[in-house]
């Protein structure tokens, strides 16, 4: 597990509180070296979270359990890295090139 994994999903959850759990999933996935407590206040900032809020839940640890819950369904569902996608609930584990995806798409369309 990467050594900001923890903090950085508990950081997407306390945005989801906010209603931001995808634009803080894009800014943690373009920065994937930033991922510091400091890093992850600037980027609550720049998506206009109310960082007190952001920060106290950050501290306080408010959403291990679900944190915990998730990389459990996902370790149970095979994913040991991501990106991972499902088609019709089969992990896919083709290329991830546009092609190669939309055959795997089409395929599963027609099955």
């Amino acid at each position: 597990m990467h050594r900001h994994a923890s903090i950085a999903a508990q950081a997407a959850e306390a945005a989801a509180s906010q209603g931001k759990f995808w634009p803080m999933h894009d800014l943690l996935y373009e920065h994937q070296q930033e991922l510091d407590k400091a890093d992850l206040s600037h980027y609550a900032l720049r998506l206009g979270l109310e960082i007190y809020r952001f920060e106290s839940d950050l501290s306080a640890e408010a959403f291990p359990g679900a944190c915990a819950k998730i990389f459990t369904a996902a370790c149970s569902s095979g994913v040991d890295s991501t990106p991972a996608f499902f088609i019709n609930g089969e992990r896919y584990t083709g290329p991830l090139e546009f092609d190669s995806f939309r055959a795997a798409l089409d395929g599963a369309e027609k099955g």
